[in-house]
């Protein structure tokens, strides 16, 4: 595969224009370092403007820290990419898992987000660029189908949404690694990732190659179901925003009462779905609002 191709497609796709400003959310990680490497190699052909920028998020030693940030600035300069090193100086991970009951790993994306966008804002770039592979989409349909999820959720990660693009998601993280390999680019393996002290870390490390050894192929037919709840979702979405129109005020939001007695049931709860998790002033885009409630508050 041409994967400097793959990523010029990818950015096509997603209607990147190629004068765009963009910021590549760069850990020191693989997958990230390899999308450095890829966008820095086709700028020539598609000449949009890179920044880089690595978040600390305050969970590892400083001196873990400090190293990745090294390599980062490192192949930044390599490359003659400006790169910064973003700290927060407002909200912990930590004071957002104790404010929103959510776990570190959603809290630490917060975080990343929040600083990600606010440098966005700060040298005025259109949008961001991460890492995300087809091996995290696949992670993420897995664990929302055994959490129950809909087609809202079983879709996986968005390729782009929100000024935060991924041109990567239709690649493999071993495709990567064997791209990094051949050009003898250097990158830092997260010893946290083969701790299961994260959940996503043991659906990735445990059940993972288990379903695999029992049901071979099984990540074709998973992708098989991404894009088809993709489009489920979609045309869902629709009848819902013809069906009811929402009223918004602040701190609520309500329906015309002819409108949701004519409604469909699933429109109802794709309305009180988005009121319940976005009503709210986590900002927090997963937040999650149990199904069963959901139907008791719909009837």
């Amino acid at each position: 595969m041409n994967l400097e191709k793959s990523v010029s497609d990818a950015l096509h796709r997603l209607g990147l224009p190629g004068d765009a400003f963009c910021i590549i959310a760069l850990s020191g990680g693989g997958d990230s370092v390899a999308l450095l490497d890829l966008v820095s190699n086709i700028t020539d052909s598609y000449p949009i403007t890179i920044h880089a920028a690595r978040v600390v998020h305050g969970i590892r030693t400083p001196e873990v820290e400090e190293k990745e940030n090294i390599l980062c600035r490192e192949l930044c300069l390599e490359r003659n990419i400006p790169f910064r090193v973003l700290v927060s100086t407002g909200d912990t991970v930590a004071d957002i898992e104790a404010r929103y009951g959510c776990g570190p790993e959603q809290a630490a994306r917060e975080v990343r987000r929040g600083l990600l966008r606010s440098f966005m804002k700060e040298i005025s770039a259109e949008c961001i660029l991460f890492g995300h592979t087809a091996d995290d989409r696949l992670e993420t349909v897995f664990m929302r189908l055994l959490s129950g999820s809909g087609p809202e959720g079983l879709m996986g990660i968005s390729p782009g949404n929100d000024g935060f693009l991924r041109p990567l998601i239709g690649i493999t993280r071993s495709e990567l690694r064997d791209y990094l390999i051949s050009r003898d680019i250097q990158w830092a393996d997260d010893s946290t990732n083969a701790e299961n002290i994260y959940r996503r870390n043991r659906v990735r490390n445990e059940l993972i190659p288990l379903i695999s050894e029992i049901f071979p192929g099984w990540g074709t037919a998973l992708n098989v179901l991404g894009e088809r709840s993709l489009e489920a979702s979609e045309s869902l979405n629709r009848a819902a925003s013809e069906q009811l129109h929402e009223i918004v005020g602040e701190g609520r939001c309500s329906w015309n009462e002819k409108e949701w007695d004519s409604a469909s049931e699933y429109s109802k709860a794709l309305a009180l779905w988005k009121a319940f998790n976005h009503l709210d002033d986590s900002g927090i885009p997963d937040r999650r609002f149990p199904w069963r409630s959901l139907k008791e508050a719909r009837n």
